[in-house]
């Protein structure tokens, strides 16, 4: 038995589609909070990561914004090193 509860609703979706087939595959897939208070790295059907950012944007209201993307359809991810703004 899973328990579900929403503690956050995306008016808007960050998946791109390009057709009604893919809005059937659309959605998040896996979701795992980072350390540090760093963010939400969220997965996609259509295998893209998606980190998330929790910004302010009036006082006392808090948003998700995405801060990186990455995009793939890869069969097997032999190596990934992740850069820094200043690499």
């Amino acid at each position: 038995m899973y328990l579900q509860f929403a503690f956050f609703e995306q008016k808007t979706s960050d998946v791109t589609v390009e057709s009604d087939e893919e809005d059937l595959k659309r959605g998040f897939t896996a979701a795992v909070m980072l350390p540090s208070s760093q963010g939400l790295l969220c997965v996609t059907a259509d295998q893209q990561f998606l980190f998330y950012s929790l910004t302010e944007y009036l006082e006392g209201c808090l948003k998700l914004t995405i801060s990186k993307r990455l995009v793939g359809h890869n069969e097997e991810i032999v190596d990934m090193k992740f850069l820094g703004e200043d690499e």
